[in-house]
């Protein structure tokens, strides 16, 4: 990806995020990562958005964090698989070391320049797919239903 592109992407993530509070953070791999946070129902989960321009991607990660290697790891990745086969886009893997789940969505976006609105709908749809399964997820990593 072009230096002029590169730069006019990291530009319309800015302009994307700019509604709320995010993080510009400094990153040896990709330049720049950017982190905000999304509430699905009562957790906030801290969301990654950056730019790779080897791959000519926008990646995006939601992020359940881990509370140690799940007891249940079988049934956790049984509901996970059974989540991630009924999703239109993204999917969610597990660690299963911390037992930190991540929703990951991307698109490859070539040597070109990402309109703001089409990324603000991307980072809007990856965080439909979490809060249409939000409960679910919360269950595997918990193996307790999350009801309100």
């Amino acid at each position: 990806m072009s230096p002029s592109n590169i730069e006019a992407n990291f530009a319309a993530i800015r302009a994307a995020l700019s509604d709320g509070d995010f993080t510009e953070i400094a990153d040896a791999n990709y330049g720049r990562v950017f982190q905000t946070s999304f509430v699905p129902c009562c957790i906030p989960l801290p969301v990654l958005i950056w730019l790779n321009p080897d791959s000519e991607g926008v990646f995006i990660r939601i992020i359940f964090p881990g509370a140690g290697a799940p007891a249940r790891t079988p049934l956790m990745l049984e509901k996970l698989n059974e989540i991630n086969y009924k999703l239109a886009i993204g999917s969610f893997v597990a660690d299963m070391n911390s037992g930190e789940v991540r929703f990951k969505s991307a698109v490859f976006i070539g040597d070109t320049c990402i309109e703001q609105g089409i990324l603000s709908n991307l980072i809007a749809s990856a965080g439909d797919m979490v809060k249409v399964d939000f409960h679910a997820v919360i269950g595997a990593i918990t193996g307790v239903e999350h009801i309100h």
